[in-house]
């Protein structure tokens, strides 16, 4: 979180200088040290005049999973695609100001991360539950199409 511009501004980690990866506040502490947990509050005003704007797009390198030519999955070690992404942290910087809340990091991260691991495990099981479902009603369809010829054939 710092001012840009003389506005309120959030800056991505990927797109620190080197300048701003080093810098120190008046304490010594490295000047940019918080994260956003994206948890935001608008006011529908300053969203219904933000709609309108051009916000900018983030470029981002990433290492990008691919299938080779024989098939096998290659996990690059180097960056070899870009990500272009449009963040919801650009329209603070369209507001006059704003109230940042810092929270303990190590308590509420965990706590969200744990609950997003717990969401995941659920949407796994839930569909690996509707594979079987879907797997038993296929072999079920199977079996009495079976049957229906059996009995054709007779």
């Amino acid at each position: 979180m710092c001012l840009e511009d003389g506005k309120p501004s959030i800056v991505e980690y990927y797109e620190l200088t080197k300048e701003m990866m080093d810098a120190k506040n008046a304490k010594g502490d490295s000047a940019y040290n918080f994260g956003v947990i994206l948890n935001y509050l608008f006011r529908v005003s300053d969203l219904e005049r933000i709609v309108g704007k051009n916000l900018p797009l983030h470029i981002v390198e990433k290492k990008i999973p691919y299938i080779d030519e024989n098939g096998n999955l290659v996990k690059p070690e180097k960056p070899n695609g870009y990500k272009f992404e449009g963040l919801v942290l650009d329209m603070i910087h369209e507001l006059d100001s704003c109230l940042p809340f810092e929270v303990v990091r190590e308590k509420n991260l965990h706590q969200l991360r744990m609950q997003q691991v717990l969401i995941r495990l659920n949407q796994q099981e839930n569909f690996l539950r509707r594979m079987v479902l879907q797997f038993n009603i296929f072999c079920c369809m199977l079996l009495i199409s079976a049957v229906q010829l059996a009995e054709d054939a007779l």
